[in-house]
């Protein structure tokens, strides 16, 4: 089963980048309403802590987003066939102190 998911995994990084750069550009992804509706109440947040500041003009409405494979769960991913060879499944300790 480790030798077939480390297969995997090396053939998912390619796939994963191709999709991002022939696929992903096809569509126009913008961010979720919950996203604009936080960034909204941060930059309120930041007016109301600094009174003397005069209001900027920066616009809280929906920008475009991209997928991201520059994150620790991609990258992590080459690790996970070594990780489990070392320590085990996950599912086979606890974290919980004793």
């Amino acid at each position: 089963m480790l030798k077939h998911l480390d297969m995997l995994i090396k053939e998912f990084g390619p796939l994963m980048r191709q999709f991002c750069d022939c696929i992903c550009s096809e569509f126009k992804t913008m961010e979720l309403p919950y996203e604009v509706a936080a960034y909204k109440q941060q930059h309120q947040h930041i007016q109301d802590r600094a009174p003397n500041s005069r209001p900027s003009s920066a616009s809280a409405s929906q920008k475009t987003k991209r997928l991201n494979l520059l994150t620790p769960k991609f990258h992590f991913l080459g690790d996970y066939v070594s990780t489990i060879q070392m320590f085990g499944c996950i599912g086979s300790f606890s974290t919980q102190l004793v």
